[in-house]
């Protein structure tokens, strides 16, 4: 660490500060830095605050870091206090070149503006009434090729076209980080200028002190230039965004791909024809020869008719294919825009209830994905079958490569009890067969490249359509989820006179009349029925021990018959009865005098609900009871048994939790009230 109290020798103090001012000193008219005799005092340089910082370049600073990583007077704490700053301030330099080029492009983009329009609009004129251009007379290899690079153009128009779509949004954005950008800049000179007034400290070495102001100067300079330049991005949006260049630009691509989406819907159709020109020539071809073949022949060339048949068929194949593809792309780009649109939507408005409506409605809309998932099973086996298919063909193409050892079999066995001319004539005609069956290998090899490809395309379409329309279904339940889809219960509340007659008091006199004349009418019911749920709840407690000792006799390893778990099912059936049939019961007599008033109806009703959802809630939860059916006879998992018996609702025991929060609600209200009261009384 250099410090004043380890000095160097005078002689090399004076070789290191020289040879640093004459960096640091481009121009002879710039006061020194520092001298011999200061130098030797103390290492601290006093620099000037305001020293322009274009004198700096990244020349002289790049100088400036190699003299110091030279130097062997310096240790390396001491080199990289000096180095850091200096290249953070060559770095800064840099960036400022590059912001001076931002600034001149920005320039020169409002300067040409009004050409630009003019330009765009000229070639959107020009694009209306252009026609597409017709493919000539190309043989088919040019004209697949030809459609090949049209395919990529439109693929790159298209992404020019998403980027335009874009565009105002992620302007917005910039815009938003441009204003905060400039907004953070004058408290940040602010903060330099301070910094720059601060004295080093006592013990600083002079050189520090110069590097770390360098980059100080070189950030306010940053600072300034960076205001300059994000003034200069606004003007250049706000002047396309007056003359609305980016709409024009937009309305251009469109038309571009419009052209050439045209000119490869022209090239398709010669393509197609080429290809159904090709294949019915080959057919036609193959037929002639067949007919005017030698008997001993026939055979051969009938295989020849169905290869060309065969790659008929593959091209008329083919043609569905691509008809299906280009079905599931249009739904395809179609899904891609509605999602982009929906998206969009929801950024500026937010999670509405209209917004919840236009989600719904889209999800209802969406493509059959299981459908499409089945289409995409079974083409797997077609295009396995189509690239077996082809391999074969491939290989019997590649054997005929030398076709004087086919010659020589097929002659072998046929007839050649002819003489020389009609030998060498069967000859000729054998070779002619191989020669035309090769062609049609070709043909129909092509014709098989040209399927799997359709093939593949469309799997790979639809399956993209699988997974967008799923990803968008699951798009559009996160956010239904928090969308209100009707009104508050409480919105459209209004009782009516029907409904004041439940809360009248003489409704429910009435009530208690009826159910006493019923009693006195079947005094034999009642008693039957309070004998019966006594007797039941008398021996529930019992029936619960049997239970247990069942469970035991169960769990035995010896126990090798089913009667215990007849006997348990028994015992939690009628342990489960008593509650829900004292409900079923009142349900029943309520019923029967059900036609002399509607609240008995109501009650009528409910009752019998609540004992139905109360036998199948009380049933299975005394199967999972500790030592129950569930767990000893049926062996289930002892913490899911406790778990169900203990989530599933004890209905009488929530009543009464029920009841006894009522009265609490009541007597808070009577005594709020009955406060109330007195305060006005002690008011008045």
């Amino acid at each position: 660490m250099y410090s004043p109290s380890r000095r160097f020798p005078r002689t090399d103090i004076f070789i290191v500060i020289f040879s640093l001012f004459a960096l640091l000193v481009p121009s002879p008219s710039r006061t020194a830095v520092f001298s011999q005799d200061k130098a030797a005092e103390t290492p601290k340089v006093e620099v000037p605050p305001t020293n322009p910082v274009e004198q700096f370049t990244v020349a002289d600073l790049e100088a400036r870091i190699k003299q110091v990583e030279e130097s062997t007077d310096l240790d390396a704490e001491a080199k990289k206090k000096i180095t850091d700053p200096l290249r953070s301030a060559i770095g800064q330099i840099q960036r400022m070149e590059m912001l001076r080029k931002q600034a001149d492009e920005f320039q020169a983009a409002v300067n040409e503006v009004q050409e630009r329009v003019k330009s765009i609009r000229a070639d959107i004129e020009s694009l209306k009434t252009q026609e597409p251009e017709k493919p000539d007379n190309l043989p088919l290899p040019e004209l697949e090729q030809l459609l090949a690079t049209k395919n990529l153009l439109l693929q790159d128009q298209k992404s020019t076209q998403a980027q335009l779509e874009s565009e105002p949004a992620k302007r917005a954005g910039r815009r938003k980080e441009l204003r905060e950008n400039l907004m953070k800049i004058p408290s940040q000179l602010e903060e330099i200028k301070q910094k720059l007034k601060v004295p080093p400290p006592e013990n600083e070495p002079a050189l520090v002190t110069q590097a770390q102001q360098a980059d100080l100067l070189t950030r306010r300079r940053l600072l300034e230039l960076e205001s300059v330049v994000g003034q200069h991005e606004f003007t250049k949006y706000d002047s396309e965004d007056a003359a609305d260049l980016n709409s024009f630009r937009r309305d251009r691509q469109v038309l571009q791909i419009k052209k050439t989406q045209a000119e490869i819907d022209l090239i398709k159709s010669a393509v197609q024809q080429k290809r159904e020109i090709e294949t019915q020539v080959a057919v036609a071809r193959a037929q002639k020869e067949m007919i005017g073949a030698l008997p001993a022949l026939k055979p051969y060339f009938e295989e020849n008719e169905r290869l060309a048949q065969e790659a008929k068929t593959l091209n008329e194949l083919n043609l569905k294919t691509e008809a299906n593809r280009q079905q599931a792309q249009q739904r395809l780009e179609k899904l891609r825009e509605q999602i982009a649109q929906t998206k969009r939507k929801v950024d500026a408005v937010g999670l509405t209830g209209s917004v919840g409506l236009l989600l719904r409605k889209e999800r209802n809309e969406l493509p059959n994905v299981s459908r499409a998932e089945q289409s995409i099973a079974a083409r797997r086996q077609i295009i396995d079958d189509t690239q077996f298919a082809s391999l074969e063909y491939n290989d019997r193409k590649n054997d005929l490569t030398d076709l004087d050892p086919h010659i020589e079999k097929i002659l072998a066995s046929v007839d050649l009890s002819g003489d020389d001319a009609e030998q060498s004539l069967l000859k000729d005609e054998t070779q002619k067969f191989l020669e035309s069956q090769r062609t049609n290998l070709d043909l129909l090899l092509r014709n098989y490249d040209v399927y799997f490809k359709s093939l593949l395309e469309l799997d790979t379409t639809e399956q993209e359509l699988v997974s967008l329309a799923t990803e968008y279904r699951t798009y559009i339940d996160e956010r239904v989820l928090w969308i209100r889809s009707a009104k508050p219960l409480y919105a459209d509340f209004e009782l009516d006179q029907a409904d004041l007659k439940w809360l009248q008091l003489r409704s429910w006199k009435n009530l208690a009349h009826f159910m006493l004349a019923d009693v006195v009418s079947a005094p034999v019911i009642y008693l039957s029925a309070l004998l019966m749920f006594g007797a039941l709840l008398h021996v529930g407690r019992q029936l619960r021990r049997d239970l247990t000792d069942l469970a035991k006799s169960a769990e035995r390893s010896s126990c090798i018959v089913f009667l215990p778990t007849v006997q348990a099912m028994i015992l939690t059936l009628v342990i489960s009865l008593p509650a829900p049939g004292l409900l079923f019961f009142l349900s029943w007599r309520l019923k029967a005098i059900s036609d002399q008033d509607q609240l008995v109806q109501g009650l009528s009703s409910g009752f019998f609900v609540i004992s139905v959802i109360y036998v199948l809630n009380e049933i299975v939860r005394q199967m999972c009871r500790p030592r129950g059916l569930a767990e000893s006879h049926f062996d289930w998992p002892t913490s899911v048994c406790v778990d169900i018996h203990k989530s599933l609702p004890n209905l009488p025991h929530e009543f009464r939790t029920l009841g006894s929060k009522i009265m609490m609600i009541i007597f808070k209200e009577c005594l709020t009230w009955s406060k109330g009261n007195v305060t006005i009384e002690n008011f008045n």
